[in-house]
């Protein structure tokens, strides 16, 4: 049919493997085509991703991911492996099955040939070429016999369930050879599985994994050295639990007593104390955040009661282990449904900025209902533990609102108290909780030692305990807690790269992966790796999007980390329009007056001055400013948009509204920092105005405050300092000082748009000394830089006039259409420009 290679995506630099038909070959064109529009309904990490088909004029091809490892059947002969080792690859197998069959999917090949086994464990579904849509009638018999289900062998229609046939015959096959012989407890569901009948099989992909796994669980849960001895007094054992739920009425009381601790939380006196809380804060917030808070506390009550209801009615049903771990999950929800009432019952006004956030710690209760979901679920504790283990649940759950809350300290307090409680019981998950929260209120307050020792204690014990969300948790807060804000990047990668492998055994855990993606692109944004943080971004786009959809609130952050990396980058134009999209998102999420909707809007004014346009800068800032100054609680903010607002007025000339800005800025930021960024400020402000002496002692005493920290907060300083010097005719110093800010901004950034200026300075200043032949190279620089990056036409027009001066006679044709191009920009722009431009053009 054709060969597969491994080939180089040009574009982004990004190793694909390459299905090619050698030419067209009739049917199988067809079914490569085939292949590809069924693989790219699905995006999953259990099946191998569609990246592009494509046609020429002699062949056809796929570009889908490069997978490095091996087929399942060869995995499974390449040497002895064990019973768990084989269950885990297959039930992996079974999630990207179960992801096909929910897109409408019928894979009609399944074999281990077309599983394949990353070198990291990940496990992916390919060779979808005889895939056919559910809805479908009959088709053509295709497929591997030795697998196929009987109505396939038979030409009548399949379905989901012919699949299952064909996973368990593998199943039961690969076991068979790596270990002799299949576990008595697998039997009957293999049995099961491959019914003749496709009606007697499991109803779906997502019952037999669920079945599966209850069955893991409850064997794990048991001590090995009693299973023989004690299997059937066990069995008895909970059929007599399944006959009590459904005879004595136990399900019910469960239902019962939930309904009552739902309304006790959520009671009209409850909800009445919330809301007066909420109006005493005086807030410019306290509407909005009372209705989001009333909609989303009345949905979640509703929500437990129909689900728990629906789980009770069910028990009497299904496996008593199942509807143990169902009534946990839904308990869970319960306690911080608890915990987030009581917090919010004594909101103050910071407080009403997080309720959001906060909101968004009422864990999703139909998850409960989930076979798969509840079977993913730590091993409930010892029933001599239960109690002293709610406990320590519910104080948890106190510091987890707290800390959300942003009351760090009181939620530190509160989770020292869980983790002292939850270390008494002894039972690993909990004890990995409390650490978790523990080393988040650490994070939090910027403890990143302490912060550390707790996270990866919380990592090991939830390793141990067999609780790998929270393990996964712990991993993504290490790299935003120690690696991002405690400046340790290298262990930051560490921590992604341990999240990330932890990420492909649990498909479902997207929004963690999501999380580690954000923080990911903050350590390689912090680093000014621009290049590979927009590959990291895009792919944290992509993945809420797919996930969340794009009216959630993920991608607008997802969508304003983006934005914000393009314009690290100095690709300003390139990030405005997912910088609006972001800021649409949030509006909608926050309402707005809102601090985190304001910040956006910072953001997004920032883009428009860096392209030139500050009058629409001034409009966004001016928007953003009224939200900080409507809210109580922000002067950092209310400082920064004052200085914003300076910084623009200064580049359209307005100096006397910029001077009163400044002035108000300094009534709001009184720290050290603040006075720096003012008088950075001022000194630009002073050289506009033509005040040189006053710009010099301006740049001097930032560079002096700085001292020789950060080197990338001296570069715009130093430039400031050169052009003063070039204004006063010190052309040796300028050229200096010029120099030491191009080293830095090539050191620290490489060959960017951040040495632009003071390369231009420094070519002025050579050319003052009469130096001209050395300021062409540096002018040439400045200009390259300036022309492939978007910023302010102006500062590329400046460039272009710097160059044609420094030409030599030889290239006046070249030098005098650089002047006009630069005249063209500035004649609209910058009338002192202009007139220079003017001025040197009518002596040549």
């Amino acid at each position: 049919m054709g060969v597969v290679y491994e080939a180089v995506d040009p574009e982004i630099h990004r190793v694909v493997a390459l299905k090619v038909l050698r030419a067209d070959p009739g049917v199988a064109q067809v079914r490569l085509l085939a292949e590809a529009e069924a693989m790219a309904k699905l995006a999953h990490p259990n099946v191998v991703t569609i990246y592009e088909f494509g046609r020429s004029a002699e062949c056809a091809f796929i570009a889908m991911e490069y997978v490095e490892g091996s087929s399942l059947r060869c995995w499974g002969g390449a040497e002895s492996r064990s019973e768990d080792d084989v269950l885990s690859v297959f039930l992996q197998a079974a999630e990207g099955l179960r992801a096909a069959h929910d897109a409408g999917l019928v894979h009609r090949d399944f074999k281990p040939d077309n599983v394949f086994v990353s070198t990291r464990g990940r496990v992916m579904l390919g060779d979808f070429g005889l895939a056919v849509s559910s809805l479908s009638e009959a088709h053509p018999v295709a497929g591997s016999p030795a697998y196929m289900a009987p109505e396939q062998r038979a030409g009548k229609r399949v379905d989901a369930r012919s699949d299952q046939y064909s996973f368990c015959v593998a199943l039961g096959e690969t076991l068979h050879q790596a270990t002799g012989t299949i576990p008595r407890w697998l039997s009957p569901m293999l049995a099961r599985g491959t019914e003749p009948d496709a009606d007697s099989r499991f109803p779906s992909m997502a019952a037999l994994i669920a079945a599966i796994r209850i069955a893991q669980h409850r064997l794990q849960a048991r001590p090995r050295r009693f299973a023989l001895a004690f299997g059937g007094i066990l069995a008895l054992g909970l059929m007599a639990f399944a006959f009590r739920l459904g005879k004595h009425g136990k399900a019910p009381e469960l239902c019962e007593r939930g309904d009552a601790l739902v309304a006790a939380t959520w009671s009209p006196e409850v909800q009445a104390r919330i809301e007066q809380a909420f109006r005493a804060t005086n807030s410019a917030l306290w509407e909005g955040a009372w209705r989001k808070t009333h909609d989303a506390l009345e949905r979640y009550a509703n929500s437990y009661r129909d689900v728990t209801h629906q789980m009770c009615e069910a028990a009497a049903s299904e496996a008593p282990a199942l509807v143990e771990q169902r009534m946990a999950c839904a308990s869970e929800g319960l306690e911080t449904f608890r915990a987030l009432a009581g917090k919010l019952e004594r909101a103050d006004a910071p407080m009403l900025e997080e309720v959001p956030a906060m909101l968004r710690l009422l864990p999703p209760v139909g998850a409960c209902k989930d076979a798969v979901k509840a079977s993913e679920m730590v091993p409930p504790p010892p029933k001599e533990k239960a109690a002293s283990v709610d406990q320590a649940k519910a104080k948890i759950a106190q510091a987890s609102t707290t800390l959300t809350a942003g009351r760090y300290e009181e939620a530190l307090s509160l989770s020292e108290d869980a983790w002292k409680v939850a270390n008494a019981t002894e039972y690993l998950p909990l004890v990995a909780e409390a650490y978790f929260h523990l080393g988040a209120a650490h994070g939090r307050l910027g403890h990143v030692e302490e912060s550390a020792q707790a996270l990866e204690h919380a990592a090991s014990s939830a390793s141990a305990g067999r609780a790998p969300l929270v393990a996964i948790r712990a991993w993504v807060a290490l790299v935003q807690f120690v690696g991002y804000e405690g400046r340790r990047y290298d262990d930051g990668y560490r921590y992604a790269q341990y999240a990330k492998a932890a990420l492909e055994s649990m498909p479902s855990a997207f929004e963690l992966d999501a999380e580690r993606l954000t923080w990911t692109r903050q350590l390689l944004l912090a680093q000014k790796r621009y290049d590979e943080a927009i590959a990291v971004s895009k792919e944290e786009l992509a993945l809420v999007e797919l996930r969340l959809g794009r009216s959630h609130h993920r991608y607008g952050e997802a969508l304003d980390g983006l934005a914000s990396v393009l314009s690290g980058k100095g690709r300003n134009r390139d990030a405005l329009e997912p910088q609006e999209k972001a800021c649409a998102i949030v509006e909608k999420e926050f309402g707005s007056p809102h601090p985190v909707f304001a910040r956006c809007l910072v953001h997004l004014a920032a883009l428009h001055g860096d392209l030139g346009d500050e009058e629409r800068s001034v409009a966004i800032q001016q928007r953003a400013l009224v939200m900080f100054a409507q809210i109580p609680g922000h002067p950092n903010h209310l400082a920064m948009s004052h200085r914003n607002l300076a910084d623009s007025f200064i580049m359209l000339g307005r100096f006397d509204e910029a001077r009163a800005e400044l002035a108000v800025a300094r009534q709001w930021g009184t720290g050290a920092s603040d006075e720096t960024r003012a008088r950075s400020l001022e000194g630009w402000l002073h050289l506009r105005e033509g005040k040189t002496t006053e710009s010099m002692a301006d740049a001097r005493f930032v560079l002096a405050r700085l001292g020789s920290g950060d080197a990338w907060r001296r570069i715009l300083p130093l430039n400031l300092l050169a052009q003063a010097h070039l204004k006063t005719g010190h052309f040796s110093e300028a050229a200096e000082v010029a120099e030491e800010a191009a080293t830095i901004a090539n050191a620290v950034y490489g060959v960017s748009y951040r040495s632009a200026e003071p390369l231009r300075v420094h070519a002025e200043a050579l050319m003052a000394l009469g130096r001209a032949p050395e300021a062409i190279p540096l002018a040439e620089a400045a200009l390259a830089a300036r022309e492939g990056s978007q910023f302010d036409p102006l500062d590329t027009a400046l460039a272009q006039f710097t160059l044609a001066r420094a030409l030599p006679a030889a290239a006046q044709e070249r030098a005098g259409d650089l002047a006009h191009a630069a005249r063209a920009v500035a004649s609209s722009r910058d009338p002192e420009l202009t007139a220079r431009i003017d001025g040197w053009l009518s002596t040549r």
